[in-house]
């Protein structure tokens, strides 16, 4: 038994900025996969163990068998040590034709990826959709999310259905969500929340089947996941800008916190940081004022998690108040939920590690 006081430095070593990739915690080590530069796509597997005393430098675990970007990524399994990545779109290696795969899993215990045999009515494949898992069945929920083929913004199809997947007994569970269906929608984010709701946050939408245009981000759409039903409020508070290409994460004080996006014009989206208080009635937008030291560029397209009271923030591209993304982000940013401050050194609460 060693006792630790882990301290993690912000700047962690990171190989270059990319957007389009996602992520997944398990325990204490935080999986990036795969996403684009402006040269390439990848098939890489980083992640970051936030046990191991000044790791700061990303791991490369057994890469994806696809080339793969604007996937979306959720932890399953028996034990919770798997995880799936679905959908987006997905390059075969040898050809750079899009995968027949739809679902691929990594199991972190033996390094290993597979394609698991999934039973059920396969859905379409899709991108920038949302994955919720629930750890009372081993669901997940997929919702929403754009086609993969179409070259044409104006032309692409978007979806406003769930996808679920058992990720224990493998198999698509046949669901009808289109009840009272919000709009088509991708780009969004969707946290569970402790009463067993998803809150999905921002996005942009398709109305009148041929107008794309940014989600009202004070209509949050909810998803009562114990009784299979759809449901809006009017979030009060603050004023804040609609997103897409944001990331939101639930804080230990049951909120949530959202970070970054641009709206649908490319621009950076304000105030960076916002809290949505989901612990009130009716949900309440809080713009918090947040010294800028350590803090990272605004950012869309990211990734985000958290770990303990510790927000990580890493990769996506820097946005602009004028003009569209101007550039990649290729460092790891740390924010303390309990200070609200961007911070270089982190210590957890346990500090105590059993090697």
């Amino acid at each position: 038994m060693l006792l630790l006081i882990l301290i993690l430095n912000i700047y962690f070593l990171v190989t270059d900025g990319r957007v389009g990739l996602t992520s997944a915690l398990i325990g204490s080590k935080l999986y990036i996969m795969g996403g684009a530069d402006d040269k390439y796509v990848y098939a890489s597997l980083l992640y970051y163990d936030f046990t191991v005393l000044f790791d700061n430098i990303g791991h490369h675990a057994t890469p994806i068998p696809v080339y793969s970007i604007w996937g979306t990524a959720s932890i399953g399994g028996p034990n919770r040590t798997k995880i799936f990545l679905i959908g987006g779109k997905m390059e075969d290696k040898s050809s750079d034709s899009l995968s027949n795969t739809l679902v691929y899993s990594f199991d972190t215990i033996n390094d290993n990826w597979t394609a698991p045999e999934i039973s059920g009515n396969q859905p379409l494949r899709r991108r920038e959709a949302s994955s919720t898992f629930n750890p009372d069945n081993g669901w997940i929920y997929i919702f929403g999310g754009a086609t993969v083929k179409s070259t044409n913004f104006n032309s692409t199809k978007f979806f406003n259905d769930f996808i679920i997947l058992d990720s224990i007994g493998l198999s698509w569970i046949n669901f009808n969500s289109s009840i009272d269906a919000p709009s088509r929608r991708a780009s969004h984010t969707a946290t569970l929340i402790s009463n067993g709701i998803i809150v999905f946050i921002g996005g942009y939408e398709l109305v009148d089947d041929k107008t794309i245009q940014d989600v009202d981000i004070n209509q949050i759409l909810m998803y009562d996941t114990k009784l299979g039903k759809w449901d809006y409020q009017f979030a009060v508070g603050d004023n804040v800008d609609p997103r897409n290409g944001h990331t939101s994460v639930l804080a230990p004080d049951g909120n949530i916190i959202t970070y970054g996006g641009c709206r649908i014009d490319d621009l950076r989206s304000k105030p960076d940081l916002v809290v949505l208080k989901v612990t009130t009635i009716p949900f309440q937008w809080f713009a918090p004022s947040i010294p800028t030291e350590n803090a990272p560029p605004p950012l869309t397209c990211h990734v985000a998690a958290i770990i303990e009271n510790c927000m990580v923030i890493s990769y996506g591209n820097i946005t602009s108040d004028f003009s569209e993304p101007i550039g990649g982000n290729s460092e790891i940013y740390l924010f303390d939920t309990n200070s609200y401050k961007w911070i270089k050194e982190y210590m957890p609460h346990s500090g105590l590690f059993f090697f």
